[in-house]
Order: structure tokens, then C-alpha cells, then sequence
């Protein structure tokens, strides 16, 4: 199965781009989601992690408490490599299974797709408590309807394949599968995969998001920012780039089209005989 991998730094509009693949029925494999499973109540790397840092960092239901496990870390290097040494083998393994599923033309384990829900639905709900929690412009109530309706635009231009023709469907799944791996260069994923695309924005661009998204100030920001991989380490590595400096939705959308079909060319080029 050809990989592509996915990566951008924080704010860059990576899962923006990722769901313009996804229209044209690509498997998006996502290493955050993956993190999840692999820590899920009875599962092997739970016990391991349990077994090393101790019951405080286990909930009254079996779940990981992350919030005391990122105490345990956050200041402790030693601690903090025991950690990775413990969940990046469990990660690297099920991303290579679950590859393996999609090039058998099966279909991924339900659990994964409920653990994207509920990390998605967690993280709409904080971003909808930030909001709540900062003042906010007073909008007419045509300024209200104007931004409604660009936003509905916006999703259905989304949504919509640019080309219907080369739209894949779990019957007859494309060729490819994409990897989303914010640490793909930290974790040494650009040595599996096939292909690397980065997303990637002005630092100016992304900066503002980070700050706007997370409601973080603008030194927190910054710091964030600077445990990633650099920009230009990116760039330099990068088989290709997406920019989403422009607000345009058609430029994104052509871009990921493009690319679309050159994944699929290599794919097949690629493919056993």
C-alpha cells in the first residue's frame, strides 16, 4: 500500500486539507486518533504505562488520567522518554495494521471511528467553553445570516470533489492511504512512507490561528510553536507542499486534486505486478 504522510505544524490547516482528500474516499489514517486506541481501558499499553508510573495515573473507570500523566512528564525528561519508549511501538504497530487492512480492502475497526468522534466532539465542546468564556463582538443580525451562510458555502464546496471521476468507495478503495502525523519527522515516519506532503502557512498566518483556535497568548503560542519541528526542516523534506495562506477554498481544493492524481499515478506505478 503506497503511504503518504501528512504533517504540518500546529495551525497550519492540516486536518482542513485532510478532509479534502477524504471527498475523494482516501483512507486518512490519524496518528492522534491512533494515540487514543492504543491507551483505551484493558489495552496492553494502559497496563504498561499503569505498571510504570503507578495507579494515580489511572481514573476510577479503567481510563488514562492524561491530565495527571502530563504532570508526571512535563518537567521530567527521563520520565518523558519512558513514556514515548512505551506508547510510540504500540502507535508504529496499529498504523501498520491498519494500513494493512485498507490494502486488503478492508474496512478499519469500528473503535477507531468512535474514538475520532469523541475526540472531535471533546474538542468542539472546549473551543465552544473558550468562546463562551471571552467577550465577544456584537453582530447584526444580517452580519449573522452573511456568516452563516458563507460558512454553509464553504462546507458544501468541502464536501463536493472537484472531480467526481476519480472519487474511490470501500468497494473499489484508492490505491493509497494517508498518513496524519504531526510528528512525522520527530518520530522517524518519513523514513516509511512513500511520499511527504506538508501543509504549511505564513508564521505570521499561523500564529494568529494558534492564538484564535487555542485562546492562547501570543507567548504561548510561540511556544508551542518552537517544540515543533522547524518550518523550513519541513519544507526542505517535503515531496510536497499545500499552502493555506489564501482563504480561497478553490485554490485548496485544486491543490489537493492535483495531488490527488499524482498519488494515484505513483500508487499504481508502484504497485506489485
Amino acid at each position: 500500500m503506497y503511504k503518504v504522510g501528512l504533517t504540518g505544524g500546529i495551525g497550519t490547516g492540516k486536518s482542513y486539507i485532510g478532509k479534502l482528500f477524504s471527498v475523494y474516499g482516501v483512507k486518512i489514517i490519524d496518528s492522534d486518533v491512533i494515540a487514543r486506541v492504543v491507551v483505551l481501558p484493558g489495552s496492553p499499553t494502559l497496563h504498561e504505562i499503569a505498571a510504570h508510573f503507578g495507579a494515580e495515573v489511572i481514573e476510577a473507570d479503567g481510563s488514562l488520567n492524561r491530565r495527571a500523566l502530563r504532570e508526571r512528564v512535563f518537567a521530567d525528561q527521563a520520565e518523558l522518554a519512558a513514556l514515548n519508549a512505551l506508547i510510540h511501538p504500540a502507535i508504529h504497530q496499529l498504523i501498520n495494521e491498519y494500513c494493512d487492512l485498507v490494502a486488503a480492502h478492508q474496512p478499519l475497526p469500528e473503535v477507531y471511528y468512535l474514538t475520532a468522534a469523541l475526540q472531535q466532539a471533546n474538542a468542539q465542546e472546549a473551543r465552544r467553553l473558550k468562546a463562551k468564556s471571552q467577550p465577544q463582538a456584537a453582530l447584526s443580525r444580517e452580519e449573522r445570516q452573511s456568516r452563516k451562510a458563507h460558512y454553509l458555502q464553504e462546507q458544501e464546496l468541502i464536501n463536493t470533489p472537484l472531480d467526481p471521476s476519480v472519487v474511490f468507495s470501500e468497494e473499489h478503495p484508492a490505491p493509497y492511504v494517508i498518513l496524519d502525523i504531526p510528528l512525522l519527522f520527530e518520530n522517524g515516519w518519513d523514513q516509511v512512507v512513500d511520499s511527504i506532503l506538508v501543509v504549511d502557512c505564513e508564521p505570521e498566518l499561523q500564529l494568529s490561528r494558534v492564538m484564535n483556535r487555542d485562546g492562547a497568548t501570543k507567548e504561548q503560542a510561540l511556544a508551542i510553536i518552537a517544540r515543533q519541528c522547524p518550518r523550513d526542516f519541513k519544507l526542505q523534506h517535503a515531496d510536497g507542499v499545500i499552502s493555506t495562506d489564501s482563504p480561497c477554498v478553490a485554490d485548496k481544493r485544486q491543490a489537493v486534486l492535483n495531488l490527488h492524481m499524482q498519488y494515484l499515478a505513483q500508487a499504481r506505478a508502484a504497485a506489485p505486478v
